[in-house]
Protein backbone atom coordinates (compact mmCIF):
# COMPACT_ATOMS: atom_id res chain seq x y z
CA UNK A 1 0.00 0.00 0.00
CA UNK A 2 2.84 2.39 0.86
CA UNK A 3 4.41 1.70 -2.53
CA UNK A 4 1.13 2.51 -4.27
CA UNK A 5 0.86 5.80 -2.37
CA UNK A 6 4.47 6.63 -3.21
CA UNK A 7 3.85 5.89 -6.90
CA UNK A 8 0.73 8.06 -6.87
CA UNK A 9 2.53 10.95 -5.17
CA UNK A 10 5.40 10.67 -7.64
CA UNK A 11 2.93 10.69 -10.54
CA UNK A 12 1.25 13.81 -9.17
CA UNK A 13 4.62 15.54 -8.76
CA UNK A 14 5.70 14.62 -12.27
CA UNK A 15 2.44 15.66 -13.86
CA UNK A 16 1.88 18.83 -11.87
CA UNK A 17 -0.16 21.33 -13.83
CA UNK A 18 -1.21 18.52 -16.18
CA UNK A 19 2.13 18.48 -17.95
CA UNK A 20 4.34 15.37 -17.95
CA UNK A 21 8.08 15.16 -17.39
CA UNK A 22 8.36 13.83 -20.94
CA UNK A 23 6.72 16.99 -22.27
CA UNK A 24 9.02 19.16 -20.16
CA UNK A 25 12.03 17.34 -21.61
CA UNK A 26 10.66 17.64 -25.13
CA UNK A 27 9.98 21.36 -24.70
CA UNK A 28 13.55 21.90 -23.48
CA UNK A 29 14.91 19.80 -26.34
CA UNK A 30 12.86 21.80 -28.86
CA UNK A 31 14.20 25.03 -27.39
CA UNK A 32 17.80 23.80 -27.59
CA UNK A 33 17.32 22.81 -31.24
CA UNK A 34 15.94 26.25 -31.99
CA UNK A 35 18.73 27.97 -30.05
CA UNK A 36 21.54 26.02 -31.70
CA UNK A 37 22.14 28.48 -34.56
CA UNK A 38 21.74 31.65 -32.45
CA UNK A 39 24.14 30.19 -29.87
CA UNK A 40 26.70 29.39 -32.58
CA UNK A 41 26.41 32.96 -33.81
CA UNK A 42 26.67 34.19 -30.23
CA UNK A 43 29.95 32.35 -29.77
CA UNK A 44 31.33 34.19 -32.82
CA UNK A 45 30.09 37.54 -31.50
CA UNK A 46 31.64 36.82 -28.11
CA UNK A 47 34.98 36.08 -29.77
CA UNK A 48 34.64 39.33 -31.75
CA UNK A 49 33.90 41.28 -28.56
CA UNK A 50 36.92 39.81 -26.85
CA UNK A 51 39.13 40.76 -29.79
CA UNK A 52 37.65 44.27 -29.86
CA UNK A 53 38.30 44.67 -26.14
CA UNK A 54 41.89 43.51 -26.51
CA UNK A 55 42.59 45.80 -29.47
CA UNK A 56 40.47 48.73 -28.32
CA UNK A 57 38.53 48.70 -31.59
CA UNK A 58 35.40 50.62 -30.62
CA UNK A 59 33.76 50.29 -34.04
CA UNK A 60 34.05 46.49 -33.86
CA UNK A 61 32.65 46.59 -30.35
CA UNK A 62 29.64 48.60 -31.56
CA UNK A 63 29.10 46.17 -34.46
CA UNK A 64 29.23 43.25 -32.05
CA UNK A 65 26.74 44.91 -29.73
CA UNK A 66 24.34 45.37 -32.66
CA UNK A 67 24.75 41.70 -33.54
CA UNK A 68 23.93 40.81 -29.95
CA UNK A 69 20.65 42.71 -30.20
CA UNK A 70 19.75 40.79 -33.36
CA UNK A 71 20.60 37.50 -31.66
CA UNK A 72 18.34 38.38 -28.75
CA UNK A 73 15.47 38.74 -31.23
CA UNK A 74 16.11 35.33 -32.77
CA UNK A 75 16.38 33.74 -29.32
CA UNK A 76 13.11 35.37 -28.30
CA UNK A 77 11.48 33.88 -31.40
CA UNK A 78 12.53 30.42 -30.20
CA UNK A 79 10.66 30.93 -26.95
CA UNK A 80 7.61 32.36 -28.71
CA UNK A 81 7.49 29.23 -30.87
CA UNK A 82 7.89 27.11 -27.76
CA UNK A 83 4.96 28.80 -26.01
CA UNK A 84 2.79 28.22 -29.09
CA UNK A 85 3.69 24.55 -29.24
CA UNK A 86 3.35 24.09 -25.46
CA UNK A 87 0.72 26.60 -24.28
CA UNK A 88 0.68 24.92 -20.86
CA UNK A 89 4.10 26.43 -20.20
CA UNK A 90 2.79 29.98 -20.55
CA UNK A 91 0.05 29.21 -18.05
CA UNK A 92 2.32 27.96 -15.28
CA UNK A 93 5.26 29.67 -13.61
CA UNK A 94 6.28 26.27 -12.20
CA UNK A 95 6.51 24.77 -15.68
CA UNK A 96 8.33 27.82 -17.04
CA UNK A 97 10.96 27.43 -14.34
CA UNK A 98 11.28 23.68 -14.87
CA UNK A 99 11.73 24.09 -18.61
CA UNK A 100 14.12 27.05 -18.21
CA UNK A 101 16.25 25.11 -15.72
CA UNK A 102 16.40 22.14 -18.07
CA UNK A 103 17.28 24.35 -21.03
CA UNK A 104 20.13 25.89 -19.04
CA UNK A 105 21.36 22.40 -18.18
CA UNK A 106 21.01 20.98 -21.71
CA UNK A 107 22.25 23.96 -23.72
CA UNK A 108 23.70 26.72 -21.56
CA UNK A 109 24.07 30.21 -22.97
CA UNK A 110 27.62 30.88 -24.19
CA UNK A 111 29.28 33.49 -22.01
CA UNK A 112 31.95 36.13 -22.37
CA UNK A 113 35.12 35.24 -20.52
CA UNK A 114 36.38 37.99 -18.23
Amino acid sequence: MKQLILVCLTWVAITSDGFSATNINQAATDACVCLKVPYQQLEKVIASIQTAKETGDLSQLQTSQNELIQLMSSSTACFEDLSKKYPEIDQSEVLKKQVADLIQEMCPVPTLNP
